[in-house]
């Protein structure tokens, strides 16, 4: 799913930037955002009606996200740079790249905790289980994920594992769609900065050879 999103982040990149020219920033922000939003709910709707989503559906949602990625993320980052003056576009742009790094930090962190306080509630209402506390209950998914620790688990409870651990990445899915469709309304709120393209500058020698007018 990661080499999905991978490919379509670039690619979308690359269109975002024909976009970007021809109708400005907005645009390319909010398609991107928008189809952010619609890969989440994709999630949230395969996650909900199927207990194993196929590869190929996977792969096409993540490549649907990793577009959003690439369109947005462009969008922001000139019009970030345009907003100042030449000499301050290379701490503008480090800014934002930092911003952007912590930010990810976080949100990992924040996703973590739900995915593990979720976790932890359903885990302490399966019997045999008696996880007490979130590290406890990354313990429990852990040894679920793993081969030979999932072998000796019996089959009853590896099946209620396994329903616990799937509800819980369905909150983490809902969370990331409320975040996206967050996004995309902040994202109606920005200017349409536009570019317009440069004239090439004439050499001396083109200005001679020019006819008169």
């Amino acid at each position: 799913s990661l080499l999905w999103l991978s490919i379509g982040w670039p690619l979308a990149a690359v269109l975002g930037s024909r976009l970007i020219i021809r109708m400005g920033v907005r645009p390319s922000a909010l398609l991107g955002l928008g189809l952010n939003v619609a890969g989440s709910l994709a999630l949230v709707v395969l996650a909900r009606s199927m207990t194993e989503i196929p590869e190929v559906l996977l792969a096409l949602v993540t490549f649907v996200i990793g577009a959003g990625m690439g369109f947005s993320t462009l969008a922001f980052i000139l019009g970030i740079q345009s907003s100042v003056e030449w000499a301050q576009r290379g701490v503008a742009t480090a800014s934002f790249q930092f911003i952007r790094t912590l930010g990810g930090m976080i949100w990992v962190s924040v996703m973590g905790g739900v995915m593990n306080g979720d976790l932890l509630g359903r885990l302490q209402r399966i019997p045999g289980v008696g996880a007490r506390t979130a590290v406890e209950a990354g313990q429990w998914a852990n040894r679920l994920l793993d081969p030979v620790q999932r072998a000796a688990l019996a089959p009853e409870l590896q099946r209620a594992m396994q329903e616990a651990l799937a509800a819980a990445l369905r909150s983490v899915h809902l969370v990331m769609l409320l975040a996206a469709l967050l996004s995309l309304a902040t994202a109606l709120l920005l200017p349409n900065l536009r570019f317009a393209p440069e004239r090439p500058q004439e050499s001396p020698a083109d200005l001679g050879s020019r006819p008169p007018e």
